[in-house]
């Protein structure tokens, strides 16, 4: 093994200790029976490498307090979830329907008549060593499947998806096509989309 894939190695297994240590957070599950449970919360990690995704089939860890007995839940089982920041900053995470059969865990970051979910991922990379990257996916009103627009791997298909998904408003297809949007705007992109349909 030559020291590249050394390399390689060590900064994959620093990252999956830290990530691992470090997510642990104030929050809320709101089971589909109606129940709210507050406590601590922690969610499955999502990775993928270059070639292939590699989804973590994980349960969401809660419990109520720092040495409190740990429980597990799963989507049949809950309708949201809530992180709850030091600060109280409150982010809700939902499961969505990435095709027929598959359903992700993601960050409600707009809603609309097109809403922007997020997800970080860890990702293993023969070129960087691998790190954490925030995939994007949208989803129309009255659509059951989430549309991706940036994912690992194809960062470069932003301008593309988002010209196809978002065709029927002129002032974002124009602002795409002389770059004004790029993929760092993506929040924008959709605000500007639903005022289009409002």
């Amino acid at each position: 093994m030559n020291f590249r894939k050394i390399a390689i190695l060590i900064i994959l297994f620093s990252n999956v200790f830290s990530y691992g240590q470090q997510y642990w957070s104030k929050g809320e599950l709101y089971l589909k029976n109606g129940t709210i449970l507050k406590g601590f919360v922690k969610l499955p990690i999502v990775s993928k490498s270059d070639a292939v995704s590699l989804i973590k089939k994980g349960k969401i860890k809660f419990k109520l307090g720092h040495k409190k007995k740990v429980n597990r839940y799963s989507e049949p089982q809950l309708e949201k979830i809530i992180l709850i920041s030091p600060d109280e900053i409150r982010k809700s995470f939902n499961f969505i329907l990435i095709s027929k059969k598959e359903k992700a865990l993601f960050e409600v970051i707009l809603k609309g008549e097109v809403s922007l979910y997020r997800r970080n991922v860890r990702y293993a990379s023969k070129m960087s060593g691998g790190g954490y990257f925030d995939e994007f996916f949208v989803l129309k009103k009255r659509k059951k499947i989430a549309i991706p627009l940036i994912t690992v791997g194809r960062v470069g298909a932003f301008r593309k998806r988002a010209l196809n998904f978002f065709s029927d408003c002129s002032h974002v297809v124009d602002k795409l096509l002389n770059n004004t949007y790029k993929k760092e705007d993506v929040k924008d992109v959709v605000k500007r989309y639903n005022e289009c349909n409002n």
